[in-house]
């Protein structure tokens, strides 16, 4: 059997990936994009709002994300918080991944002597969940996003 010529097969999967991306209409999940969302010292938390007391001191900010699969990603950033220290990272989702006892402890992060740090992490969406929070938890900090909503 005679192969095909490489110049057509190159030529044939561009085009197949291209068919497949137009049969997902080029479109953003609904609520997709990137927004930073503070972090809190505040130990207070509803799954539906995540930290209700946005009072305490602001340690920087999650960045949170979808994408086209549906995942979420987060880019988390601290800033001035406990130096030297590690922070378990979580991220909430209501309803189905709230409380913490089903959430998912995704990441680890460790501050500088500055007590700067950044991690980015990604989990799957829990089915019918649509909002999430992140909690870091370490150096004597309990850090608390607000709950936004998820596509």
């Amino acid at each position: 059997m005679k192969r095909p010529p490489l110049v057509v097969i190159v030529v044939l999967l561009p085009l197949s990936l291209t068919e497949a991306a137009l049969a997902r209409g080029f479109k953003k999940p609904a609520g997709a994009g990137a927004r930073k969302v503070p972090l809190h010292n505040t130990e207070a938390f509803t799954c539906s709002e995540g930290a209700p007391d946005l009072t305490g001191d602001e340690f920087e900010f999650v960045n949170p994300n979808t994408n086209w699969s549906g995942d979420v990603s987060v880019a988390v950033s601290l800033k001035a918080a406990t130096p030297d220290s590690g922070y378990d990272i979580w991220v909430n989702q209501a309803p189905g991944g709230c409380p913490l006892e089903e959430a998912t402890q995704v990441a680890a992060l460790h501050t500088d002597e500055n007590g700067y740090g950044n991690v980015n992490v990604k989990v799957e969406k829990v089915a019918g969940a649509a909002r999430f929070w992140v909690s870091a938890v370490g150096g004597n900090l309990v850090l608390l996003s607000r709950a936004i909503q998820l596509d």
